[in-house]
This record gives C-alpha cells, sequence and structure tokens, in this order.
C-alpha cells in the first residue's frame, strides 16, 4: 500500500499535438499540459538478443493522484521526469 509520502517524483504530461506548417505539410511536438508529483514502482527488468545486440527493458508503474486532469490522459501522451 503506497501513500502520499510515496509520490516524491515530479512529472509533467504532454499532449502531441500536429499543425499546418502553411507550405502543405504539418508540424508536430508536444504541448505540457500540467505537472504533479508521482511515484515510481520498478518491475523486473528483462534482456533479449536481437540482431546480435543486447537490449533490456525495465518495465514501471507510474502513480499519480486521481484528478479531473489526470483522468483525462490518453494513451498517446508522453510522460516526462522532471525532477531528473
Amino acid at each position: 500500500m503506497s501513500g502520499a509520502g510515496d509520490l516524491y517524483e515530479r512529472v509533467a504530461f504532454s499532449s502531441p499535438f500536429s499543425v499546418s506548417d502553411g507550405q502543405g505539410g504539418t508540424e508536430e511536438g508536444w504541448t505540457e499540459e500540467f505537472t504533479c508529483r508521482a511515484g515510481y514502482l520498478r518491475l523486473r527488468g528483462s534482456e533479449t538478443v536481437q540482431a546480435a545486440r543486447l537490449s533490456g527493458k525495465q518495465p514501471t508503474v507510474i502513480r499519480v493522484r486521481a484528478s479531473s486532469q489526470t483522468r483525462g490522459v490518453g494513451t498517446d501522451w508522453k510522460i516526462t521526469d522532471k525532477r531528473t
């Protein structure tokens, strides 16, 4: 069980945007929507060999408090660690 004291990290949530560049193309990027406190739970990692190269992954669960802002986050949003 985690409490408010476990939320010592700071993360920013950014949504994707796409606008016309005026020349028939588009410019894409990220718009930072809000920041909040978070806690990280590092899961057991794994290593695989692909194309003769070692590749490692360490999945991480990020916990934040439920709010109207965090409920609006989509799967296409980006999370950035603001502390490090």
